[in-house]
């Protein structure tokens, strides 16, 4: 073998390796936006789950909120009805005491 088909053959053992770099390359980087797409959808269905259940327990304090609301409005409401009620006795008193 002469020292031409010496050095063509390195070359093409050479083109070899270099493709089977690039290939080995193209699909370690395919594994990675693979792998990078599926971290990205997790990480998305996570935060999905979180906000949901973040609003659904929003959702529960405003609901608490609004029914210890009411239940003040409504003991404030009987409150003004039995003092009401008092000056309305107070006044039929000081009417009948008056005739």
């Amino acid at each position: 073998m002469d020292i031409i088909e010496s050095v063509k053959m390195a070359e093409e053992n050479a083109d070899k390796i270099r493709e089977s770099a690039k290939n080995e390359a193209q699909e370690i980087i395919s594994n990675a936006e693979k792998n990078a797409k599926n971290k990205a959808k997790e990480m998305i269905e996570k935060a999905k789950a979180e906000s949901e259940k973040l609003s659904l327990d929003a959702v529960k304090r405003a609901d608490e909120a609004t029914r210890i609301s009411l239940e003040e409005c409504e003991k404030k409401k009987e409150e003004i009805k039995k003092v009401a009620q008092k000056n309305e006795e107070k006044a039929i008193e000081k009417i009948i005491s008056m005739i």
